[in-house]
């Protein structure tokens, strides 16, 4: 006799138990359930950590003093470092400036005060000044570089030497090496304008600084002979010296006009009887150049022209002049 099986009706995926029991897990199932949960936890305590410890830094650094710990608020300023690269100023000069009381807290130094005073002295174009914890002052200073030399009226009447810039900023000078400042010309032919306690910048001192790196460059022995230069013309400068008493530099072409003086001065250096000074030196023109000796003209190539007129010197005479500069 057979006997009947009932099958079970069949059940929706919906009635089967979702739910894992863990008694039922093979071992190597909870040992990597285990590992999950621990890196999880792990991974949330470091961003955590770090987080507290970025929030930590921010308001360390940007915290006030009274806000930090006494024994950091309390750290003596134990030394300055002076960071000044090509410049001439030393940490003596930067400490006698900022004028820091003996035993001062480094964190009591105001920052923005000690960059004022710094830049107050028109040698110095930029200062930066931060601590270095725990007792450190770093002062990073960028200088200006002197082009000329003015006197300027002081107390009393007297005229006090100073120095004018590349910017035109004129200023006092402190560790300038003697042997620098006496090959700075002069400057002349400019009314300097009280401004605080300074001088309103000069203008056109941009192509004056130009014209001098020009000649230290590629004509030092003409650069060192000049000894004043007028601003007074401008955009024409003005240059004397004591063999010419004018010498007229005027437009771009500086380096070429510079080699027609090479030329010029070598020329009347070889004469049979060189004249004892040139009255001007005119390099302005573009293809010549006027010269002239007291009342009479002095050539410098073939005369030309009815005497007592200004002689020029023609192309043959400007190319020599670029060759023999060249030499």
């Amino acid at each position: 006799m057979k006997t009947e099986v009932e099958i079970p009706n069949e059940r929706s995926w919906r009635e089967i138990r979702q739910s894992v029991n863990t008694r039922t897990m093979t071992t190597h199932g909870r040992r990597r359930l285990g590992w999950n949960v621990v890196n999880a936890t792990f991974s949330l305590l470091m961003l955590g950590a770090l987080a507290a410890l970025g929030v930590y830094l921010f308001q360390g650094f940007d915290r006030p003093a009274q806000t930090l710990g006494p024994v950091v608020r309390q750290e003596p300023l134990r030394e300055i470092v002076l960071i000044n690269e090509g410049g001439v100023l030393s940490e003596s000069w930067v400490a006698d400036r900022l004028g820091l009381p003996e035993g001062i807290a480094l964190m009591a130094v105001d920052l923005e005060r000690a960059k004022t005073l710094l830049e107050r002295e028109g040698q110095v174009r930029t200062a930066v000044v931060t601590r270095d914890f725990p007792g450190t002052l770093v002062v990073t200073i960028e200088e200006r570089v002197p082009v000329l030399r003015v006197l300027v009226p002081g107390e009393g009447g007297a005229r006090v030497p100073m120095f004018v810039a590349r910017d035109g900023v004129v200023y006092r000078g402190f560790d300038y090496d003697p042997a620098m400042v006496v090959q700075l010309p002069w400057m002349d032919g400019v009314r300097l304008v009280r401004e605080g306690e300074g001088f309103v910048p000069v203008a056109g001192i941009d192509r004056v600084s130009e014209l001098l790196l020009h000649a230290r460059e590629h004509a030092p022995h003409l650069a060192s002979a000049f000894k004043v230069v007028s601003l007074s013309e401008l955009p024409r400068i003005v240059v004397r010296t004591e063999f010419v008493k004018e010498i007229i530099f005027e437009g771009p072409d500086l380096k070429r006009q510079l080699a027609r003086l090479d030329y010029i001065i070598e020329h009347f250096g070889k004469l049979p009887q060189p004249p004892a000074s040139i009255e001007r030196i005119d390099l302005s023109v573009s293809s010549q150049v006027a010269v002239r000796l007291g009342s009479s003209p002095v050539p410098t190539s073939r005369p030309r022209g009815r005497p007592g007129s200004t002689l020029f010197t023609n192309n043959t005479s400007n190319n020599q002049s670029n060759r023999g500069h060249q030499r």
